[in-house]
């Protein structure tokens, strides 16, 4: 076991090097406003629902409680890893194309600099990959990698639907019911395990936390920053408009940044934990409310489109004052010094990036549109694109029920660029065999 992991590592380390590279030229890692609570979790083992422990858990393997340099070194080899088993559905797993391959989608997308953060995103985009290679060969993924899948996929709660997107999808490919069970148990089983794991840390904190009474407020202030607050309270309540006139235009594209910024709407409308049965009837209220719903999907669809073409590169910004910098200071001091000089914006500014993600993310659409005419992939494209739309909804529905940040709007941007890559580096006139019938030697177990 040794050996394989070994020899993977040697295989893979160029492609890792693409995916930490701005954490290498950064001097350290990158930081988000959550990175703090998923630090303290490994690094105090503590338990939430809300963050699941496994991510924690993965920096305290990988950091040795000391460097997070190694967490992000680790992940961008679990990254490579993820990459290679979901090119070799499409004959390009060999290093030549492989390492090309991750050299471009770092320049188009912001995949790389996800790898570099200290957050669970990156998790998201290698089990999306690997959940690909289930759906179309789940007989290229032994028991091992449908562990460190199910690790991954339990990262985030928001992933937990995907579990069964795969199912479902997998089901009807294969057309055979008990063929079907049996690679679905194959994953359910550490799914399910690990999700028992999960309540068992949490034992006597379920109630409480299922309630999450920060909830309502993140929604609450979601309501102000699409004006459907305001247009609620405008209807019903003219004198409480008052107190919240021009909150609306105070906000910034960046709805994540406006959150925790001072003096933003989560505080005017009494922080994230107090009153929150008061905002949780305010919300429910809201969405009574034919006019402010119609403003507040408006707003959100702009939201989304504006990041996913404009905002991509604005991932992992290192906010003095927030609860990161807290437990930085609180457990590891010398992080913070290092993140705080930010040395990658003075070789790379974010303006550079934005047209150019945007041009790709709009390639990687027509691109998918090309999918559908080129006929080289066989029946597996409508597989791939089926899947690839349903992960356009899934992404759609967080932004409306959770928070249009710029880290979920960066996902939708890695998984598009791919089918541009594949069409490239394959060619469009190869003949070989679709993704649905080749079967190329399956690469070493990690």
């Amino acid at each position: 076991m040794l050996l394989r992991l070994r020899n993977l590592m040697l295989r893979l380390w160029p492609i890792a090097l693409c995916f930490v590279f701005p954490a290498l030229l950064n001097g350290s890692p990158f930081y988000d406003y959550d990175s703090g609570d998923y630090i303290y979790t490994g690094l105090r083992l503590s338990a939430s629902l809300s963050r699941p422990i496994f991510y924690g858990l993965f920096i305290l393997f990988t950091s040795g409680t000391l460097i997070l340099m190694g967490t992000v070194v680790a992940q961008s080899f679990l990254l490579a890893w993820s990459l290679e088993k979901f090119l070799s559905l499409f004959h390009l797993h060999q290093r030549k194309n492989l390492l090309g391959i991750a050299i471009v989608w770092s320049i188009l997308s912001p995949v790389a600099r996800i790898s570099s953060q200290i957050m669970p995103d990156v998790f998201c985009t290698a089990f999306i990959l690997l959940l690909a290679v289930w759906v179309m060969h789940p007989e290229r993924l032994n028991r091992p990698a449908l562990w460190i899948m199910a690790l991954m996929g339990m990262s985030h709660n928001a992933l937990l639907p995907l579990f069964a997107l795969g199912a479902v999808l997998l089901s009807l490919r294969l057309g055979n019911i008990r063929q079907s069970l049996m690679y679905i148990s194959g994953l359910a089983i550490p799914a399910l395990s690990l999700l028992l794991l999960l309540l068992a840390a949490n034992w006597g904190k379920v109630q409480r936390i299922t309630l999450s009474p920060a909830a309502p407020a993140f929604q609450t202030a979601k309501y102000a920053h699409s004006g459907a607050l305001q247009t609620y309270l405008q209807q019903n309540c003219p004198d409480a408009q008052e107190a919240l006139c021009g909150l609306k235009d105070s906000i910034p594209k960046d709805f994540n940044a406006f959150l925790w910024a001072p003096n933003s709407a989560m505080e005017r409308l009494g922080g994230m934990k107090d009153g929150w049965e008061n905002l949780n009837a305010l919300n429910k209220r809201i969405r009574q409310c034919p006019e402010a719903m119609e403003i507040h999907m408006e707003k959100v669809i702009d939201d989304f489109l504006y990041l996913c073409v404009h905002h991509n590169w604005i991932v992992g910004v290192y906010v003095p004052g927030t609860n990161t910098e807290k437990i930085l200071n609180l457990l590891l001091p010398r992080h913070r010094m290092a993140a705080e000089k930010n040395r990658w914006q003075n070789f790379f500014p974010t303006q550079i990036f934005n047209p150019i993600f945007g041009i790709a993310l709009i390639l990687g659409a027509i691109s998918c549109v090309l999918l559908v005419i080129v006929g080289q992939l066989g029946p597996a494209r409508f597989t791939g694109l089926i899947f690839l739309l349903c992960l356009m909804v899934h992404h759609a529905l967080v932004a409306l029920f959770s928070i249009p940040d710029n880290r979920l709007t960066a996902r939708v941007s890695i998984l598009l660029i791919l089918p541009l890559l594949i069409l490239v580096f394959r060619g469009f006139s190869w003949k070989g065999k679709s993704a649905s019938s080749a079967n190329p030697p399956p690469s070493p177990a990690p």
